[in-house]
């Protein structure tokens, strides 16, 4: 039998930047800002600071330092700095749904749920299907509850674990051809730690000694939709016995 094991988890955030062309009113900064994006890009977060803080020296008019430096402090954990930029970039850019999301993630990580709730029901009124702006305000929900009543907001968190792997397991199925679910008759799926590959925790593993897929608990209140993509993936692996 395949079985459920739901778990909790707190999620982090990063995205890559996109490549954008600077026009300065004032000074001409875009040498700083190119060598920031490439130090940022490359997550040499100290040198990109550097090249950030000297181009916002030289030119504070130029909006888009700000968005960076946000995006550079959140690398560094340095969240109140994220926020704080972040919330200059938003103040003269509310559309940008992107960033609004980094900046309620800098809010939550500074413990100001509300405001992170705030910040992300914005990102969802211009982007209603942004599933990543859903699964944060779905989070922040919860670390909201929490705060009144941790022993309701584990269980709302385990309930949702299990209902949505379930469901995310019925849509995986639809894919997945007999001989597949023979095989995999006692594979243990579940959410969980996973490894990190490159600095990176996966998003989905298998590991044969242990007969089980692991999502990444990050994912959580990811949609089911979304797990189910990554269910197929690695249920290749098992099938293959690969080993890691």
């Amino acid at each position: 039998m395949l079985s459920i094991n739901p778990c909790n988890s707190i999620i982090s955030y990063k995205i890559n930047n996109p490549k954008h062309s600077y026009s300065f009113w004032g000074t001409d900064v875009s040498d700083l800002m190119s060598n920031g994006d490439k130090a940022l890009n490359e997550n040499r977060f100290d040198e990109a600071l550097k090249y950030y803080s000297e181009a916002k020296e030289k030119n504070s008019e130029e909006i888009q330092v700000y968005k960076k430096l946000g995006k550079t402090y959140a690398n560094l954990k340095k969240y109140t700095q994220a926020q704080e930029n972040y919330q200059k970039y938003i103040d003269s850019n509310p559309s940008d749904s992107e960033t609004l999301i980094e900046l309620g993630e800098a809010q939550r990580k500074n413990g100001f749920y509300k405001q992170a709730q705030s910040s992300y029901e914005k990102a969802l009124a211009l982007e209603p299907n942004n599933d990543y702006a859903k699964r944060c305000l779905l989070e922040v929900k919860n670390d909201i509850l929490y705060a009144y009543s941790p022993t309701a907001a584990i269980k709302e968190k385990n309930e949702y674990a299990s209902k949505n792997l379930n469901e995310a397991l019925n849509i995986a199925i639809n894919y997945l051809s007999p001989a597949y679910m023979k095989d995999l008759a006692d594979i243990q799926i579940m959410f969980g730690e996973t490894a990190e590959m490159s600095g990176t925790a996966n998003i989905a593993q298998y590991e044969n000694y242990k007969k089980a897929i692991t999502v990444s608990d990050k994912y959580i209140y990811a949609a089911p939709q979304v797990i189910a993509a990554y269910l197929v993936h690695e249920t290749v692996h098992a099938k293959d016995k690969d080993p890691y």
